[in-house]
């Protein structure tokens, strides 16, 4: 099947920004090629000509229906420009567009993808094996919702893993694959309620929990994400920083009495203002986390919502 390929050049730094943006208008999966990888990846030698085929800045590319390119080409502008207001050194941010087959692409994404270990488990796309000893989450997420990679989810993992999740309920809060809500349940949950507003990602996160056989520890709904929540717990949010700065008001509604809730997916730069309005908001913040541009934190709810 045809697809719509947008690329945009930017800087290593700002690479990840850029995915986001990206994944955010397109709705499906992107992919960063950058030469930087190749020299701070911990390659022992690189073959002759490598560094020469890639560009001098990061290329993110995001894959859309070919008959959404006006709709994709006008957001991704608008969302550029507000990035600069955060992130001045963006590069170039040159747009190009182009279009090619599916089977191809997913084929070469499949390739870069490897198991990720954290302290208390691993999470190993389906198509991978893996022998280690830890639990192991079995991802099968097609291209559009990730298996754990990226700063923000890894980062997620980490603080989730600082919880005392025996017993409890973790509310997965935009759960795309469901990689966060089912990795509670290896660690230690006894039940995750996994909720986006993309139907497709509540099936994709079905389809991993029936792959782990987690189904029945699970609760799947596709709703206005904590607006459709009727039960109290820890929660993990993945989302923006503009997503959870209009969230903020209602988390204390879904959250536990001096519970615990791990956000993530906020640019370094935007930290503060995001945690100073959770702190209005009742939240306490107990840990932060920084890896590249992005940050995440553990928070504590209030006692009693505001």
């Amino acid at each position: 099947m045809e697809y719509g390929e947008i690329c945009v050049m930017t800087t290593t730094a700002a690479s990840e920004a850029v995915a986001e943006i990206l994944y955010e208008v397109t709705g499906e999966s992107v992919s960063i090629t950058d030469r930087n990888d190749l020299l701070v990846g911990g390659w022992d030698y690189v073959e002759e000509g490598l560094l020469e085929s890639y560009p001098d800045e990061a290329a993110v590319r995001g894959f859309f229906p070919p008959q959404n390119k006006e709709r994709v080409e006008k957001e991704t502008k608008k969302r550029l420009a507000e990035l600069k207001k955060y992130f001045p050194d963006c590069g170039s941010l040159k747009i190009s567009f182009s279009c090619g087959d599916d089977g191809e692409w997913l084929e070469n994404w499949r390739k870069n993808f490897k198991p990720i270990e954290l302290d208390g488990l691993v999470v190993c796309p389906v198509w991978l094996e893996s022998d280690s000893k830890k639990p192991i989450l079995k991802l099968n997420s097609g291209v559009a919702f990730g298996t754990g990679s990226h700063e923000t989810t890894a980062m997620c993992l980490k603080l989730l893993q600082k919880v005392n999740l025996k017993g409890k309920t973790v509310i997965d809060v935009g759960c795309g694959s469901g990689i966060l809500g089912l990795s509670a349940l290896l660690l230690g949950a006894k039940r995750a309620v996994l909720v986006d507003f993309d139907a497709q990602a509540v099936a994709a996160a079905r389809e991993n929990a029936a792959l782990n056989g987690l189904e029945s520890s699970c609760v799947f709904l596709n709703g206005n994400l904590c607006d459709d929540v009727k039960e109290r717990g820890v929660v993990a949010a993945n989302l923006t920083a503009d997503i959870l700065a209009r969230l903020a008001p209602s988390l204390t509604r879904v959250t536990l009495p001096s519970g615990e809730v791990v956000l993530s997916g906020i640019l370094r730069g935007r930290l503060d203002e995001t945690l100073r309005l959770f702190v209005a908001n009742g939240f306490e913040a107990k840990e932060t986390m920084t890896e590249g541009e992005w940050s995440a934190a553990l928070l504590v709810a209030p006692e009693k919502p505001l």
